[in-house]
């Protein structure tokens, strides 16, 4: 059952059905770790309260069913560009495996088919972006279609959950605030709506080694309520901009200043960031390495961006998104 891919994907030939699924990025608008002291979630996981916000940068995941030959696996994951990893560690690969055993079903598809999943990546690895998860959201949304089963039912939020505490959030939308250990829904909160810069150093922060240096000294959990009264104003059009300064003002991070420790260098790209024109607030997502600055206009953003590759940093330009990971197209060749 489940055998690593022993075949090679078609060059030609319309699959049967194809799924295609935006998965997203996500940023922490607020991150508050809570120490040890207070309590331990499955595994001795840090206990989290956490909103994070879907955002324009995304990959896309593409599931098609074609028939199967003799020797062919069921199962086949294809990255681009390929992240070094064996296909069946990816995690929309586990994603699917997942949530085909927890059905209790003896094949991914019925008999005779067989299930390609390619994933074309454009949100950077190891960033705090949630890239993996967000791949992996997109996998259960896929093969949720395939089995007509509700994305935020019980079977699938259970493998979701079990997979990493960041992919409930991509089957559930745009803005919510998260628990437990960042995998139970607490909140759903009206998104944002505005521009933003993704800067990411080459080196990466080791989610681990932030912990651990988290635990020698942790911060105090920073104020929440500040956010949730910006995200509760008015969401009319013309009150958007007063929505998104506030909600700039009102972020926070307290595991922050323990990836900075382990690479200076994230400290000294959200300094020059907060000092850029136009540039509302900057924070680290997650525990890094990327660091997010809010924009005024669509203009500033464009500019910060490309005086960040002038310093010889990863940047892009984004936006607040609307949706989570979601079904772009659904198409069936019979």
């Amino acid at each position: 059952m489940f055998n690593p891919p022993t075949w090679t994907p078609p060059t030609g030939g319309a699959p049967l059905r194809r799924i295609e699924v935006a998965a997203p990025a996500k940023v922490n608008l607020y991150l508050g770790v809570h120490p040890l002291s207070e309590g331990e979630g499955p595994g001795g996981r840090h206990l989290t309260d956490t909103v994070m916000h879907a955002i324009s940068l995304t990959d896309t995941l593409v599931a098609s069913v074609y028939p199967a030959t003799e020797g062919d696996s069921e199962l086949f994951c294809n990255c681009s560009p390929d992240m070094g990893l064996p296909a069946e560690e990816n995690l929309a690969y586990r994603a699917v495996v997942g949530l085909a055993r927890a059905l209790g079903r003896e094949h991914v598809l019925a008999p005779g088919y067989r299930l390609q999943l390619d994933i074309s990546k454009q949100i950077p690895a190891q960033a705090g972006l949630g890239g993996g998860s967000s791949d992996a959201a997109a996998a259960l949304l896929a093969l949720s279609t395939l089995y007509e089963l509700d994305p935020t039912g019980p079977e699938v939020l259970g493998v979701a959950q079990k997979l990493g505490s960041d992919v409930p959030f991509f089957l559930y939308g745009a803005c919510a605030r998260m628990a437990g250990c960042g995998e139970q829904l607490a909140e759903v909160l009206e998104p944002l709506t505005g521009p933003l810069v993704v800067v990411k150093p080459s080196a990466g922060v080791s989610t681990g080694e932030a912990y651990k240096t988290f635990d020698s000294a942790p911060p105090e959990l920073p104020g929440y309520q500040p956010l949730r009264q910006a995200l509760a104003l008015d969401t009319h059009p013309s009150n958007q901009a007063n929505r998104l300064a506030h909600a700039a003002l009102a972020m926070g991070n307290n595991l922050a200043p323990a990836a900075e420790q382990l690479l200076p260098e994230l400290a000294r790209i959200r300094s020059w960031l907060a000092e850029q024109p136009r540039v509302l607030a900057a924070q680290l997502s997650g525990s890094g390495s990327a660091t997010f600055a809010i924009c005024g206009t669509d203009t500033s953003a464009f500019e910060v961006a490309a005086q960040a590759q002038e310093q010889g940093w990863y940047a892009m330009p984004a936006w607040f998104a609307g949706r989570g990971a979601h079904v772009v197209e659904d198409r069936r060749s019979v």
